[in-house]
């Protein structure tokens, strides 16, 4: 019967990770997006933090060139993202160290069905890479007490988390429980210490090269951008995760965990409470240092809160009778029926508008034509959001890297420079912000001619984009 249900629950991880794999890259788009691609597309021709305004930690933009140098293609770091955010879910499992297969499984459906992980997978943000390092460090700390070769490797782990992204320091909280539970606090924290130190040289030669530059980037300008978009409220927070515990794969995991206490006793996880609570709580303040908070802030979060709901079902399982454990597998089975659909209209299979790499694939032919057909003295093309424009007969202006970020902070200057400069313009997609509103403004009154290129619908967002070519006397 064991190995049935262990073939049973296998099957249905890998028939959810097929539709969630299948559905996931169409049904969310950040304007984010531009700026990482961007960025990783321009790394061979201009230094980053120096030339390349990159409002985040080196390491994705590092990755996504090396993948744009092999693939040449947007779809490919999608693709990469999702990979990655499935390797995350799959990780996160580790920490249950269970095999009851409908522990696991439901623990599975409740990971890929939540919200803030489901919007990680369909961007080509850094939240993905973070998000599985913050999985490699969680499985690691729930393996076992502190030892050399552990502390070594989550040492290295929490350095690529914060190279991922700097609001990852607060993980240093859960990480210091673990290494001082250990008995063995400054030994193993000493390894830990200097594993994280030798895997964040990259970053550390980059900040001695430009230190005004590097703390400008990763610190100065998003504090800009938060003092622009105004501080998330507590209002809005919550409402962000309320939306996260009412999806429905969710609440059937913490639905089952509250019938399983019923029977079962709270204190099943013993020492690993604590840890579990710090680990929660450090991936919250992760979520709420930016200021401004969004759902995919929420990932590392709702990794921890699913996989400690499921660290506290398995406990309460492994703790039952041999007939109750039959109860609560049928107990599962109820749950688990009802989310298949849920799971199938949340997906996005059912939608029929086509997916946000195929408009991409439209906006760079429709910017192709309207360039062949307009001669123009331009070397240079600038945009909010140039994701299309990569590979195109200009270049790419090094303003482009950062996508919407810095215009918005400083409009003068870089609306100056582009004027100076005389680029092509793509814009469209912000028009309904007061920074491209002025570069349109500015440029018309220069002598800048518009040139109609499509509307175009990016999930939730329709605009009409335009070419901008410059006078030529």
């Amino acid at each position: 019967m064991n190995t049935r249900l262990q073939a049973l629950a296998a099957a249905g991880i890998a028939l959810a990770a097929a539709i969630w794999f299948a559905c996931v890259a169409r049904i969310y788009f950040m304007h984010d997006d531009h700026m990482y691609v961007v960025t990783a597309s321009l790394i061979g021709q201009y230094a980053l933090y120096t030339d390349l305004v990159f409002l985040q930690m080196p390491l994705v933009a590092y990755v996504f060139a090396a993948l744009l140098k092999l693939f040449s293609s947007y779809e490919a770091l999608v693709l990469f993202n999702i990979i990655v955010t499935l390797a995350a879910c799959a990780v996160a499992l580790r920490s249950l160290n269970s095999r009851a297969p409908w522990v696991l499984l439901l623990t599975w459906l409740a990971l890929m069905g939540s919200y803030a992980v489901i919007t990680v997978a369909g961007t080509t943000s850094n939240h993905a890479l973070q998000l599985l390092f913050c999985a490699g460090l969680m499985a690691v700390i729930f393996s076992g007490p502190a030892s050399a070769k552990r502390a070594v490797l989550a040492g290295v782990l929490y350095s690529l988390m914060v190279q991922a992204k700097l609001n990852s320091l607060p993980f240093a909280l859960p990480l210091a429980l673990w290494l001082w539970q250990s008995g063995a606090f400054w030994r193993h924290g000493f390894r830990a210490a200097a594993a994280g130190l030798v895997m964040a040289i990259p970053s550390l030669w980059l900040l001695a090269q430009n230190p005004a530059a590097f703390w400008y980037a990763n610190i100065t300008a998003p504090l800009l951008n938060n003092v622009l978009r105004q501080v998330s409220s507590l209002g809005d927070v919550m409402t962000m995760l309320l939306r996260q515990f009412n999806m429905p794969t969710v609440g059937a995991l913490l639905l089952v965990v509250a019938m399983a206490l019923l029977g079962g006793q709270p204190a099943a996880m013993g020492k690993r409470t604590g840890l579990w609570v710090t680990f929660i709580t450090a991936a919250l303040v992760a979520a709420l240092l930016p200021g401004k908070v969004f759902d995919n802030h929420l990932a590392m979060f709702m990794l921890a809160v699913c996989s400690a709901a499921g660290s506290l079902l398995m406990a309460l399982h492994a703790r039952m009778p041999e007939q109750d454990q039959r109860r609560f597998t049928l107990i599962c089975l109820l749950p688990l029926a009802l989310l298949g659909a849920g799971l199938l209209g949340f997906s996005g299979l059912l939608r029929q508008e086509p997916d946000k790499a195929t408009i991409m694939s439209r906006v760079a032919a429709d910017y192709q034509q309207a360039l062949s057909q307009q001669p123009t003295c331009a070397q240079q093309v600038f945009s909010t959001s140039a994701i299309p424009l990569i590979g195109g007969a200009l270049k790419l202006h090094p303003a482009s890297a950062s996508g919407p970020f810095i215009i918005r902070i400083t409009p003068n200057e870089v609306i100056a420079q582009l004027m100076q400069s005389r680029s092509a313009l793509v814009v469209g997609y912000h028009a309904d912000t007061p920074y491209e509103q002025q570069l349109v403004h500015t440029a018309q009154a220069t002598g800048y001619t518009s040139h109609a290129m499509g509307t175009y619908t990016f999930i939730q967002r329709t605009a009409t984009w335009a070419l901008l070519l410059p006078p030529c006397n």
